[in-house]
This record gives C-alpha cells, sequence and structure tokens, in this order.
C-alpha cells in the first residue's frame, strides 16, 4: 500500500536503505479495530531516520501512553525525491489508514495525526491538505506535533535568540548549535525544494510543507509541544498565534530548558511518568 524506494549510495548506511517504504504498526495491548488510529510522521528533516531506527522507542512510548495502535509510514526523502513527494506520501498513508487497522481491512473510528521536527511540519502540512481536499469518510480528529518545522524560510526569531552560546544558560540550544543555525538549514532546505532559480525550484515560503506560510482556518483541534531552549521555537509560537487569529483550536506549551524533539530522550520526557510525553 505504500511506494517501494531506496536511499542512493551516498545515504546507505545499511542493507534496510536498499528497501525503504515499510510502515510500522506498533499495537498496544487491548487495541482493536475500533479503537481510534494514530498517523505518526517521522522526523529527520526530509533527508534522514525511518520508522524501524531511531523512532520505534517514540512510536512505541505513545502507542503504550494513548492505548491507540499507531502507524508510523516511511515517506520517500530527500534528495532522492523532491517535494511534493513526502506530502503525497503523507497524504497516501492518511487514506490508507482510514481503511485499514493493525487486524487488517476496516474503516478508522477516528484517526489523530502525530509527528516531530520536520515530521511535525509534515503533519501540520497533511492535516491543511486534508482540510482542502478531503478523504471521504474519514477526517483528522486531533494533531499533536512536538517542535514542528514549520517555516523553512529560518526566519523566525528564536533562531537569533535561542543560538547556542557557550555559558549562555538554559534557552540556548544546544542540538542546533553552529554560529549560524539558520545558514546551516538551507542546503538541505534545497535539496528537498530546489535551489533558488533552478528549474522546478519551489520557493520556501510557498511549499506546503512551510505551513506556517498557510491559511490557517479550519484546522482540527492541534496541541504544539515545544522547548523554551531550541532555535525552531518561533516556528511553533508563530505558528499558533496564526491559527488562533484565524479562529483554529491550537494551543502550543512552551518547555523551559528542553531542547528540539526533546521527547525522544529520557532526560527529556521520555522516560517513567513524563510529563511532556503523556500530555502529548
Amino acid at each position: 500500500g505504500f511506494p517501494a524506494w531506496r536511499r542512493n549510495k551516498d545515504y546507505v548506511y545499511s542493507q534496510a536503505d536498499l528497501r525503504r517504504g515499510f510502515a510500522d504498526w506498533v499495537v498496544p495491548d487491548g487495541a482493536t479495530h475500533l479503537t481510534p488510529r494514530i498517523l505518526y510522521c517521522h522526523g529527520g528533516g526530509y533527508e534522514w531516520y525511518s520508522p524501524q531506527d531511531v523512532y520505534r522507542p517514540a512510536t512505541t512510548r505513545i502507542a503504550k501512553a494513548t492505548g491507540m495502535p499507531v502507524l508510523a509510514f516511511d515517506y520517500r526523502l530527500s534528495p532522492e525525491f523532491k517535494y511534493p513527494a513526502q506530502l503525497d506520501d503523507a497524504v497516501q498513508a492518511f487514506e490508507w489508514i482510514a481503511r485499514n487497522g493493525p487486524d487488517g481491512p476496516s474503516d478508522a473510528s477516528a484517526i489523530f495525526i502525530m509527528g516531530d521536527s520536520a515530521g511535525g511540519g509534515l503533519a501540520l502540512a497533511l492535516a491543511l491538505q486534508l482540510r482542502d481536499s478531503p478523504v471521504h469518510g474519514a477526517v483528522v480528529a486531533g494533531v499533536s506535533v512536538v517542535s514542528p518545522e514549520t517555516d523553512l524560510t529560518c526566519s523566525g526569531e528564536s533562531y537569533r535568540t535561542r543560538r547556542w552560546v557557550k555559558g549562555g544558560g538554559p534557552e540556548c540550544d544546544p542540538v542546533f548549535n553552529g554560529p549560524d543555525p539558520a545558514a546551516a538549514s538551507m542546503p538541505a532546505i534545497y535539496r528537498l525544494l530546489g535551489a533558488p532559480n533552478t528549474n522546478g525550484a519551489v520557493p520556501p515560503s510557498k511549499s506546503r510543507l512551510s505551513p506556517l506560510h498557510s491559511e490557517l482556518h479550519g484546522l482540527p483541534p492541534t496541541q504544539i509541544h515545544v522547548g523554551n531552549a531550541e532555535v525552531m521555537l518561533s516556528d511553533s509560537v508563530d505558528f499558533a498565534a496564526k491559527a488562533k487569529r484565524a479562529g483554529s483550536p491550537v494551543e502550543v506549551t512552551v518547555w523551559p530548558r528542553m531542547w528540539h524533539t526533546f521527547t525522544q530522550f529520557t532526560e527529556g520526557g521520555g522516560g517513567d511518568d513524563a510529563e511532556p510525553l503523556e500530555e502529548a
């Protein structure tokens, strides 16, 4: 039900990279075909990772915390596949989970969309795409994302105010810790969208993968979790503010001292009694 693809030789780190496109169900005890389902969009800057590598622990914790089966799909990555392949695959995955559960064909009682980082941006882009082009008989019950990348122009003020400075305190980003994280992000973004002034290139502000630059009315109930010590803080705060002005039920929680995709880490909310992950 999903496109088969493979990584080019520069991105092959294991045999699994030669056979990509496999979605991953994580099913908690007690879940049935009547249980609401979660569609998970993994992160990695649209260039890295898969549902089966660093993301299976995260989706396993989400399935356990929610009691819902989680489907993480292996969307096509850059640079082998440029935009809009990633959004096309997300739409296809939503259409599939709407009609198929862990035990086989069955209509979903409800579907939630989740994701983090680039996957969080993809989850929000998918919600907007489905608003404009609904799937018959299926709606998005809600969206929950962590540290979403919503602005591929990388122009939010937090790219400056949360920049890493040695000894700079608990609001400095320890992950994207180069001297100019916005400039450092642009080569990967151009591999995804095409370099400026090249044939077929899509400007970062015009891509649906920059949902901050879209009209944000009509979103389903949406919660955003973001750290106060990450350069993408503005991606979350600005998106939530614009969505609220448009009348969408979007809430953002800014977690003090936390870094990008902190729920992936035991120290950042992924361990026992982990408040951020449980709330998400």
